[in-house]
């Protein structure tokens, strides 16, 4: 992570570079505090002292990082076309992808070809970016679709309409049946009234 010296100065590895930094620094003394842990950085460390002239010493300790698992985040992307749509996807830095499909093709009835790809993001609790789908990435057919972590909103929104479908669709049929009914009640009280008086 990092080493301290008298002829060096404090030292960071490059990977380290922003996480880690030294809150003392003396031959006898030193401290480091890590900062932003994610949960690779839960190891066990050595702590190393060159000492002369009686040698190293060495001591271990362990993180362990502890908060709000990461969320899943899955985007799917689908495009129809001749000849098949090619899909890439642009990714935010830093992103940390849990699972990327390779993009599989199914051919249709017309001659088209649908193209479909996803990912799968690991992202902080409350995260609420989004990815690009690039088709056919390169070419004068070059399109991209924005598509947000919102996936919770899009299912209520096609729940909320499934449901206010149906619920049309029930009060119609609904509406038909009780007219059915009422007719046909009112032609046999029609056709019972002409029977008795005919009699």
């Amino acid at each position: 992570l990092a080493t301290f010296s008298r002829r060096f100065g404090q030292e960071v590895n490059a990977a380290y570079r922003g996480k880690v930094e030294f809150t003392r620094a003396a031959l006898n003394s030193t401290a480091i505090r890590l900062r932003s842990a994610s949960w690779e950085d839960e190891s066990c460390y050595i702590c190393l002292f060159h000492m002369y002239p009686e040698g190293s010493k060495r001591r271990h300790t362990c993180l362990k990082v502890t908060g709000e698992p990461p969320e899943l985040h899955a985007f799917s992307c689908s495009a129809t076309g001749k000849p098949a749509p090619s899909i890439h996807w642009e990714l935010p830095p830093n992103a940390a992808v849990e699972n990327q499909t390779e993009t599989s093709t199914s051919r249709n009835p017309d001659g088209t070809v649908t193209s479909s790809r996803s990912v799968t993001l690991r992202a902080p609790p409350l995260w609420s970016g989004g990815v690009d789908c690039v088709l056919n990435q390169g070419t004068g057919r070059e399109r991209r679709h924005r598509i947000t972590s919102r996936n919770q909103e899009v299912m209520t929104k096609g729940w909320f309409h499934i449901s206010f479908s149906l619920l049309l669709t029930v009060a119609s049929s609904s509406i038909i049946i009780i007219i059915i009914i009422s007719g046909s009640w009112s032609f046999h009280q029609t056709l019972a009234s002409s029977l008795f008086n005919q009699t």
